[in-house]
């Protein structure tokens, strides 16, 4: 047991003892503080500054505008090159027609035979001839108008007004023999038939 007087004597040193202990706490701690980063989120230039970010995020490029193809104007209506196109005939006319493509060139072949029907439409259209059908195929001795036809002579005269070019669509061819005729100037011949204009 420890007398009063090694108490008095060893009081001192542990006073002392407990004071280093208490300044070595106090450095161990502020030492912990200074070690450890501070909890609260740095400053955003502060980090940009760490990883070498731009100061400010540049803001995403316009998003271009899609291409646009200009829509082609649409074309004009072409002309209608059909010279028959306005022609109406009644049903007698057609008859007549069709009796006509019969007698003058029923043994020809079928361009042969809207030629002669083409003929005659183009008479209807020229300022030198009478301007109604029947005047047209009625003419003294001009055409040969029969009674009959078939469906080849109706398929010719439809033909011939839907403007098929057996005549390339001259206006103009208005004679048509068997090679003595001699009016207006040669155009072309088609089967035993030659076809000639008015000029």
């Amino acid at each position: 047991m420890m007398t009063k007087e090694k108490i008095k004597m060893f009081g001192p040193i542990y006073i002392v003892v407990l004071m280093v202990v208490l300044v070595g706490i106090s450095v161990l701690a502020a030492f912990s503080n200074d070690a450890i980063p501070p909890t609260q989120s740095e400053p955003a230039s502060t980090l940009r500054a760490a990883v070498n970010l731009p100061a400010t995020v540049p803001s995403p490029s316009a998003t271009p505008s899609p291409m646009v193809i200009p829509t082609p104007e649409p074309e004009p209506p072409q002309e209608n090159l059909n010279p028959y196109a306005g022609i109406t005939l009644t049903d007698q006319e057609r008859v007549w027609l069709c009796c006509m493509a019969y007698s003058e060139a029923g043994n020809q072949e079928f361009d042969g035979q809207v030629a002669v029907v083409q003929v005659a439409l183009n008479r209807l259209m020229h300022e030198k001839f009478p301007s109604d059908v029947e005047s047209v195929l009625f003419q003294p001795n001009q055409f040969c108008v029969g009674n009959t036809y078939t469906e080849a002579q109706e398929e010719a005269v439809e033909a011939a007004l839907m403007g098929h070019p057996a005549l390339d669509l001259n206006t103009d061819v208005v004679f048509f023999s068997t090679g003595s005729l001699r009016y207006g100037s040669y155009y072309k011949t088609i089967g035993a038939h030659v076809f000639r204009t008015y000029s």
